[in-house]
């Protein structure tokens, strides 16, 4: 069943209920075997990758994230065509698509939660503080407000995504400088503000591109800018994480 309760059809039956056309930018023919086709088996074949695949309906796939950039990052995948074949700008011009992949998102951060739940705990006693504090600090968090839900602008992998991932910014997969401006500028965009107008600047190419290339960070969590050494920022993420796990506790 689909999210309007009517039937399914099959995820490459689907017609595009958008008004607009693929982005001159984006190339809707990746080579199959390239590095930006790298989600698609676990469209086709989910099964075969128990490892990452956390929840498999008709419409879509959610996996976690093979390089994880949080505590918990995970990815949901639309089996329909052809709409995951599509830049996510025009995509989500098909109101349809747009229902079903909010609602599938909706799902994903319902897994979510309570893996950021088990790590959030984990990171407190690790960090010193006993059993019974800790149960009390996760007790108190709400944590659906921890998480981005959103697309990147221009994706690298062709196949379109939608990112359920946990605010911190600290993972035990090392990333890049590049990584973090991507979750933490406009270049990460919402998928509530769906679809986007027209004339949204953050449709424009050159607008994205300086967003991703800034060279000074600025922090997710207190606002300040950190310059742009990278090493320092990491450090500056490490410490901000020890005060995040600790919201809704006393500090």
């Amino acid at each position: 069943m689909n999210v309007n309760g009517g039937p399914v059809a099959k995820a490459e039956s689907h017609p595009y209920k958008g008004s607009a056309l693929t982005r001159p930018d984006w190339p809707t023919k990746h080579d199959i075997d390239s590095k930006a086709r790298n989600l698609l088996p676990y469209i086709l074949e989910p099964a075969k990758h128990p490892d990452r695949v956390v929840r498999d309906t008709p419409d879509a796939v959610t996996i976690q994230d093979k390089y994880p950039k949080g505590q918990v990052h995970l990815l949901v995948l639309p089996k329909w065509q052809p709409h995951r074949d599509l830049h996510p700008h025009d995509a989500f011009e098909d109101p349809d698509f747009l229902v079903m992949m909010r609602a599938q998102a909706e799902e994903a951060l319902k897994i979510a939660i309570p893996m950021l739940k088990e790590k959030v705990f984990d990171a407190l006693q690790a960090s010193g503080m006993d059993q019974k504090r800790a149960e009390s600090v996760v007790e108190k968090r709400t944590f659906a407000k921890d998480f981005q839900i959103g697309i990147h602008a221009h994706p690298s992998q062709h196949e379109l995504h939608v990112h359920v991932i946990s605010r911190d910014m600290v993972s035990w997969h090392p990333y890049g400088s590049r990584h973090y401006q991507a979750f933490n500028t406009p270049f990460l965009v919402p998928l509530k503000l769906y679809p986007l107008a027209l004339d949204d600047p953050r449709r424009e190419v050159n607008y994205q591109n300086a967003n991703l290339m800034k060279d000074d960070f600025e922090c997710w969590r207190c606002g300040k800018n950190i310059g742009s050494d990278w090493d320092h920022m990491r450090k500056h993420l490490d410490k901000e994480f020890q005060g995040w796990i600790r919201e809704g506790g006393d500090s």
